[in-house]
């Protein structure tokens, strides 16, 4: 994905924001966490914790807690709701846009925190299918560092970030989070995700990415909804598609400008595809791996 996609991305879902301060919120967030700020970092977060599923679909993580000092909640009292609609909306929006996938339900929730400084804030995401069981991820609540600022008078407006000379200490998560659903998983350690079994067919990229290929066709192609997406002019919006026929995987040209190469090779429509196969799209190029 592309610098610019992602700017583009970004300005789209902070517009539906802007709407929501000047419409529903007419109150000035001068010296405290701005809801822009939250909204960027739950688009960040999307990013960053993107993975593929067994149906090459690229899922994000669908639940969010938003860690705010005392003063920035009193700030938004009486709003809470209507913000956190609003987040879930663009958080929605920006999934339909990049082609990204939820496990559940989105939801945001707001966690006061008494230890942190009014104007910083914290972002803790997770992937949660419908049925209750969590895709094991690598959080903590005990913050590395890593402190969001919005409009705070310690920081210069428009920052975004904790000033990383500051020399504040990590606050330690208060008692009051022992029992949430956000409850600290402790500096250094580390959720043992379930046993892994034998690899399934996959393509592999060239960042090293594994996309899997299951029941449903993958797609591959320049939109933003291709389950591989390549930012290259030389290749077509949907320029090809791997899918499962019977017991083996079928590589197909969908009438793309350049055409589909396997090991070098244009292909003439379609091409059934053995381990090791390289597929050739632009100047992008995957493996096609059976096991």
């Amino acid at each position: 994905m592309t610098t610019l996609h992602v700017l583009v991305g970004l300005q789209n879902f902070e517009r539906g924001l802007e709407r929501m301060v000047d419409g529903v919120f007419s109150r000035a967030f001068k010296t405290g966490v701005r809801p822009v700020e939250l909204g960027r970092r739950m688009l960040r977060e999307m990013d960053e914790h993107r993975s593929v599923d067994v149906h090459g679909r690229r899922i994000v993580p669908n639940q969010y807690a938003l860690f705010l000092s005392p003063a920035d909640i009193a700030n938004f009292s009486g709003i809470q709701d209507a913000l956190i609609a609003e987040l879930i909306e663009s958080a929605h929006d920006y999934a339909a846009q990049e082609g990204y996938y939820f496990m559940g339900p989105v939801t945001v929730d707001f966690v006061e925190r008494n230890d942190m400084r009014a104007g910083r804030f914290h972002v803790v995401s997770q992937m949660q299918q419908a049925t209750g069981d969590p895709y094991p991820t690598d959080f903590s609540t005990d913050f590395p560092g890593d402190l969001e600022t919005g409009f705070g008078p310690e920081f210069e407006s428009g920052s975004g970030w904790a000033d990383p000379s500051a020399g504040a200490p990590h606050p330690a998560a208060p008692d009051n989070l022992t029992d949430s659903p956000w409850a600290p998983v402790g500096r250094g350690s580390r959720v043992t995700p379930p046993p892994v079994a034998r690899p399934e067919p996959h393509l592999t990229l060239g960042t090293g990415e594994r996309v899997p290929l299951g029941l449903e066709p993958v797609v591959i192609g320049r939109l933003a909804g291709c389950a591989v997406v390549v930012s290259d002019l030389n290749v077509s919006r949907t320029h090809a598609q791997v899918r499962r026929q019977g017991g083996v995987f079928i590589v197909s040209d969908l009438g793309s400008t350049n055409g589909t190469l396997v090991n070098g090779t244009r292909i003439d429509g379609e091409q059934v595809l053995q381990d090791g196969d390289v597929i050739s799209v632009g100047e992008t190029h995957m493996r096609f791996e059976a096991s």
